[in-house]
């Protein structure tokens, strides 16, 4: 049950032992004070008014409680009482009766670095700042409760009280600590700095990554109600771009062997991204963030790791830019555009192999002198057929055998790998199906881990069936998978 309390009772041992004397007959004065049982009741109401003056949100107790406590109890040492006393009711107060909008208000928690404990830290600090503020206040809501007293005498028979309570839970709306916490400055900048990553960006709408990750803020200070100053630094937009698409160009330009296919303007700039160093941030700006709640604040009163705190802030909070003093030479697009193109096109030139159409049947590399060879194909493909001199990589003759039909060739007498590819995407003579490719090759038997060696001689001629039915009297050979040849 709730209750005014219009100021808070002053008590000293002089007037205890005035009023125990007015509420207890059975009481003695001495020029040493109560003897007996009446000590008990000087001691206990010291006591309080010693706790009291430590903890101001005790806000009342009343000595003829104390009194009626003993009135039936024999006075042994060791004795525990219940003492009826009044404390703060905080739990339907408003942040405007502690403290009237625009008062300024700031925590001393640390929020430089935000740690697992930085959230609850300032929220205990916030609560201590409610139960403050309310404490010094004309008039409060109290609540009845009762605190444990321990009694004991000394070596001369003195009554000593203990106040067994080390500090009073104060009911208290969580409602109205997270009020006062989000009023302070403290918590402004704890907002503005946890989400960084959200608002940094708006500085610089459409830069990219790349030249965000090189934009360094200063400071965050609180500015005025729900605003925040930000200083930061931040590079050189067309040096920042240009290093960047640099750094994309010579990665891709390292990669062994050619890129099959094209490099598109989006795997480009994603790679510039990924890629991307360090750029001097030597401009200076400053920006006001306005920080404002999104409606009723609602925040857990428990603990809030870090790597949530910026979650629940932009649950609760818009942040957006009011101003913003940085000048750019040219708008990021641009700057972007005029880095990429000229290294983007020197790749697909020089570095980028694309698709070619596919040939017709016919021969590809030499094939007009030599022994007569005949190649024919099943009806499950194009084929593309090399004669590679055995023991190397060098094309000797090849030609393109469209799915179901036989191509007539002329190869130089000597010894050969023989391989046909067959793939979806054809990137020429020189680099077949390209990585993505099926490659086989013949073998001497279905063991074998190596190519047959295919030797041609002279005064004969051959016909070679790639995967068909084998017709004329020839002999099956097997054929296996291979590495691409041609990387």
């Amino acid at each position: 049950m709730a209750a005014i309390s219009e100021k808070r009772l002053s008590l000293r041992l002089s007037s205890l032992l005035l009023i125990a004397g007015l509420i207890a007959s059975s009481l003695v004065f001495t020029s040493c004070g109560i003897i007996g049982e009446d000590q008990r009741i000087t001691a206990v109401a010291q006591a309080l008014a010693d706790y009291q003056d430590a903890h101001p949100e005790l806000k009342h107790f009343d000595v003829a409680d104390i009194a009626a406590l003993f009135a039936d109890t024999e006075a042994d040492a060791g004795t525990k009482v219940q003492v009826p006393v009044r404390i703060l009711d905080l739990r339907h107060n408003n942040v405007e009766q502690l403290l009237p909008s625009g008062t300024p208000l700031e925590f001393e928690t640390d929020i430089t670095k935000v740690t697992d404990s930085t959230y609850q830290n300032l929220r205990n600090e916030a609560r201590e700042k409610v139960i403050q503020l309310a404490t010094a206040l004309p008039s409060v809501l109290t609540q009845e409760t009762t605190f444990p007293v321990s009694l004991n005498q000394d070596t001369e028979g003195a009554w000593e009280a203990t106040i067994d309570v080390d500090q009073p839970k104060i009911p208290i709306s969580e409602s109205l600590v997270t009020d006062l916490m989000t009023r302070s400055s403290t918590w402004l900048q704890l907002a503005a700095q946890t989400t960084v990553l959200d608002w940094k960006p708006k500085l610089f709408p459409g830069a990219g990554t790349a030249f965000e990750n090189n934009v360094r803020i200063d400071s965050i200070t609180p500015d005025a109600p729900d605003q925040a100053k930000v200083s930061f630094s931040y590079p050189d937009l067309v040096a920042s771009y240009e290093q960047a698409a640099q750094q994309a160009y010579d990665t891709y330009n390292s990669q062994k062997g050619p890129i099959f296919g094209s490099i598109t303007e989006d795997e480009f700039e994603h790679k510039m991204t990924s890629e991307q160093g360090t750029v001097s941030a030597d401009q200076k700006g400053s920006a006001t963030l306005n920080i404002r709640p999104r409606g009723n604040v609602a925040l857990p009163a428990e603990k809030i790791p870090a790597e949530e705190l910026p979650i629940q802030i932009l649950h609760n909070y818009e942040i957006s830019i009011m101003s913003n003093d940085a000048v750019l030479e040219k708008s990021p697009e641009q700057a972007k555009k005029d880095a990429m193109k000229p290294r983007l096109d020197k790749l697909n030139k020089e570095k980028v192999v694309k698709a070619q159409k596919r040939p017709g049947t016919e021969r590809l590399v030499a094939g007009g002198s030599g022994v007569s060879v005949t190649i024919k194909t099943g009806n499950n493909g194009d084929k593309h057929v090399t004669f590679f001199k055995w023991g190397t990589k060098t094309q000797v003759v090849s030609g393109f055998v469209k799915s179901g039909k036989s191509l007539k060739l002329k190869v130089p007498v000597g010894s050969y790998r023989l391989v046909y590819s067959s793939g979806e995407t054809w990137y020429g003579q020189k680099h077949s199906f390209g990585p993505s490719g099926n490659y086989r090759e013949f073998k001497t038997d279905s063991t074998a881990t190596g190519p047959m060696k295919v030797d041609l001689k002279k005064n004969y001629s051959y016909t070679i069936t790639v995967e068909g039915a084998v017709t004329d009297g020839g002999n099956g050979v097997p054929s296996g998978s291979t590495d691409n040849p041609y990387a």
